[in-house]
């Protein structure tokens, strides 16, 4: 139906469903290509390694205090 409100769901370990990304329509793009669903199985994996650790927590710090300064201005 390409509604601009489709979304894609994720799901937490369990297969409860946990977030949905919603804005803009993914899920509508990705309902008109088709697409029904994209399985991620980690286990087994070998992780995901950071490369600059302290560089990538400082990025995540003004990444998290621009969002509350977007969604609470003067919190």
């Amino acid at each position: 139906m390409k509604l601009a409100a489709a979304s894609v769901a994720s799901t937490d370990v369990d297969g409860f469903p946990c977030r949905h990304a919603a804005r803009g329509g993914p899920g509508a793009v990705m309902g008109s290509k088709g697409l029904k669903a994209i399985i991620v199985e980690d286990a087994g994996g070998a992780g995901v390694s950071i490369a600059h650790p302290e560089k990538f927590r400082e990025a995540a710090k003004k990444f998290a205090k621009a969002v509350v300064d977007i969604r609470f201005p003067g919190f």
